[in-house]
């Protein structure tokens, strides 16, 4: 029964994100797929895209989505055209995962590769439903008055990373995997997954730090040294990156500072900004944000004796949110897929009474924004 609920709950999600994906092709982009890829006309095209077809933001730089679609195009860097495509080289290559998946499953085709980018983010939500179904104790299926796992749909993040065709969704999907794998305790396939996130991204580092602290606790010193060996091969891509590659920046200067310091100028920022409806819209996107990371973190206070592993996990996301610049913060397409996976936490975490009533006043708010979201891009 359960297993039946978990599929049928996964066809639905799938369903709808494909509607999605095929209004924003059919009406929004013309039929022209790289309109998923928010690509701009400041920098050079990809040597790889046809220049004759492709959609292009005019006077915009381009958005995540476009660089990913440079890498997955030239994953080896063959053309000298694919460094000059990128804003940050150094910075964008070491996020070789998404973009080497896409070139993998486009069978290195670039007339195929973009399709592909895009249907792996909706097999990604689709994946991501079916895991949270599975992960959740038995215990939490009732505690919310609409089939838990499908409120993912509701997160906002779902639809930017959809939208502009960002490695989000991927990188989350490979960590709620490995955090289901880690919870049936097979940790040695846990941390080849997770390994496999931090190519995606390389904060989830610090969830193989933390989930190698908790076993280490647990006193499984031999399964604390499989997550700390997973961290070798993306350390080893990272450090190859950064000798091989000269253009570009780490990327730790331009988006990381002092405790709260970015979160206090957005703020200010939100104060000030007016009231027009795209701070409206801000505004309620952030508080989301903020109020998600607080609820995570008082749970996290109340249940210290009893910790589960998504309250652990939650740990560095909360830490890498606090110490964030506007960079990440000073537009809602960044903060809601970078912190994507606070919101897949929620629904991970169990709770008493008045987390659960708090949760569900949060989704639907988280709701409300992403409905607002599609309806506004969908009409670009």
């Amino acid at each position: 029964m359960m297993k039946s609920k978990n599929i049928k709950d996964s066809v639905i999600s799938a369903a709808f994100a494909f509607a999605i994906a095929t209004v924003l092709l059919v009406l929004t982009f013309d039929g022209e797929i790289t309109g998923f890829f928010r690509i701009g006309d400041v920098l050079p095209l990809s040597p790889f895209v046809n220049k004759e077809s492709v959609r292009v933001a005019q006077g915009e730089i381009g958005y995540d989505g476009q660089f990913f679609l440079t890498i997955a195009l030239d994953p080896t860097l063959d053309d000298n055209g694919t460094i000059n495509a990128l804003d940050n080289p150094k910075y964008r290559y070491k996020r070789i995962g998404y973009p080497l998946a896409g070139y993998i499953l486009g069978v290195g085709n670039p007339k195929i590769i973009p399709y592909t980018l895009v249907g792996l983010n909706i097999v990604c939500i689709t994946g991501l439903v079916l895991l949270i179904s599975f992960f959740r104790d038995p215990e939490m299926t009732e505690d919310m008055p609409f089939p838990s796992a499908l409120w993912i749909l509701a997160f906002p993040g779902v639809w930017v990373c959809l939208t502009l065709t960002t490695a989000d969704l991927f990188g989350s999907f490979l960590f709620v995997a490995a955090l289901f794998l880690f919870k049936d305790r097979r940790y040695v396939l846990s941390a080849v997954v997770l390994a496999g996130a931090c190519f995606t991204r390389e904060t989830y580092l610090a969830t193989v730090v933390v989930l190698a602290g908790l076993l280490f606790f647990q006193c499984r010193a031999k399964f604390t040294s499989y997550l700390l060996l997973s961290a070798i091969p993306p350390l080893a891509w990272f450090f190859f990156v950064n000798s091989y590659i000269q253009k570009g920046t780490t990327g730790v200067h331009e988006n990381l500072a002092m405790p709260f310091t970015g979160i206090n100028t957005k703020i200010r920022s939100i104060i000030g900004g007016g009231f027009s409806n795209i701070e409206l819209f801000e505004g309620l996107c952030f508080t989301v944000l903020l109020i998600t990371a607080a609820l995570l973190a008082i749970s996290v206070v109340r249940s210290r004796a009893s910790l589960s592993i998504a309250h652990v996990v939650a740990f560095p996301i909360i830490a890498i949110l606090i110490v964030s610049k506007m960079q990440i913060l000073e537009y809602h397409a960044g903060y809601l897929r970078i912190f994507l996976d606070l919101w897949i936490i929620l629904l991970l975490v169990p709770g008493a009474k008045w987390f659960r009533y708090a949760r569900t006043v949060l989704l639907l708010l988280s709701g409300i924004a992403s409905f607002l979201y599609v309806l506004n891009y969908t009409r670009l």
